[in-house]
């Protein structure tokens, strides 16, 4: 869809098809740091609830569309983290898992 609003080439990516163990294959994933380098525009959604804007316990609302706006790898504590930065449209029915406003 996001071709039909920028009149560009894209691609979708299903992350359901190109995770293993909840987490995304290395090559995904230096496919989205490549694009994050160029300044694509991405996005990403999550998906339907069984009621319209449901939201799961994590603050993700189901069936609603997120722009990607960063990719970032850094090391804490010895390990490789990776996180995505999106923004929410709403300003409200944020993310509550770790490395949200409130996490240690």
């Amino acid at each position: 869809m996001l071709h039909i609003l920028t009149g560009s080439p894209s691609e979708h990516f299903d992350l359901k098809n190109i995770r293993t163990d909840n987490k995304l294959k290395n090559e995904n994933w230096e496919m989205l740091k490549s694009c994050d380098l160029q300044d694509f525009i991405m996005c990403v959604a999550s998906d339907f609830g069984t009621e319209k804007e449901e939201k799961a316990a994590d603050g993700v609302v189901m069936g609603h569309a997120y722009s990607l706006l960063a990719v970032n790898e850094f090391e804490h504590n010895g390990k490789i983290v990776k996180l995505v930065k999106l923004r929410n449209p709403w300003g409200s029915h944020e993310w509550k898992g770790e490395w949200s406003d409130n996490s240690s």
